[in-house]
């Protein structure tokens, strides 16, 4: 699997103070992730994506294949620490039908047991 990386900082003003934009993206598994629009594409469709979502994305997918435990999932989206809540599981739910535009798209997040979520090819994590 290849993950890109690309940061940009690009400068607004040439005053003193200015501010600077640094915007990201990381393309993973057929997937281009922009970090500072919060878009995704993917299969050539682009989706446009909430905080909540964008925020676990972007955790997932800067690990490729490697398993994320649900307190850091929870922490990206909500800023808590580990609990056993279903609204992870719900928002992992929506955010794997807006990665599979299409029937035939596969499936690029996967659940491993009930320690967290892997973002690339299907494995046997248990």
């Amino acid at each position: 699997m290849m993950l890109t990386w690309s940061n940009v900082l690009r400068r607004r003003s040439s005053q003193p103070g200015w501010v600077a934009d640094v915007w990201w993206e990381i393309e993973a598994n057929g997937v281009i992730f922009d970090g500072l629009r919060r878009r995704v594409q993917v299969d050539g469709y682009l989706v446009h994506l909430p905080a909540r979502e964008a925020a676990v994305l972007s955790l997932l997918m800067t690990r490729p294949g490697q398993v994320v435990h649900r307190c850091a999932l929870l922490s990206a989206a909500w800023g808590t620490g580990c609990t056993r809540s279903s609204a992870l599981d719900r928002l992992l739910r929506r955010l794997q039908r807006r990665l599979a535009p299409s029937p035939v798209s596969p499936i690029r997040i996967h659940r491993v047991g009930d320690n967290g979520y892997v973002f690339g090819a299907s494995a046997n994590y248990r």
